[in-house]
């Protein structure tokens, strides 16, 4: 086996893998993408204890502020489309 089919493999491997996370994060009702969750309470993953909440988007970055609850001067930047866990008790 030659090195460039090797390398075909492995990748494929590794997108499929990616593609079935991500399709069980989207299956579940709480979880939304975050352009679709502004101004709501979420976490990065269902069992995290930080919560945020969806500020605006930057147009520099290209980036969605999160803003931390617990601390207003903490706050970080998520990429469009990564997908949130918002169906929690706050």
């Amino acid at each position: 086996m030659d090195s460039e089919t090797r390398f075909k493999g492995r990748r494929r491997q590794r997108h499929d893998a990616r593609l079935t996370k991500g399709n069980v994060m989207v299956d579940q009702e709480c979880c939304k993408p975050v352009q679709d969750l502004k101004g709501e309470y979420v976490k990065r993953k269902e069992s995290a204890r930080t919560v945020y909440m969806v500020g605006s988007y930057d147009r520099v970055t290209k980036r969605w502020e999160l803003i931390d609850t617990e601390d207003v001067n903490r706050c970080i930047y998520v990429k469009t489309g990564t997908i949130l866990f918002a169906g929690f008790t706050y």
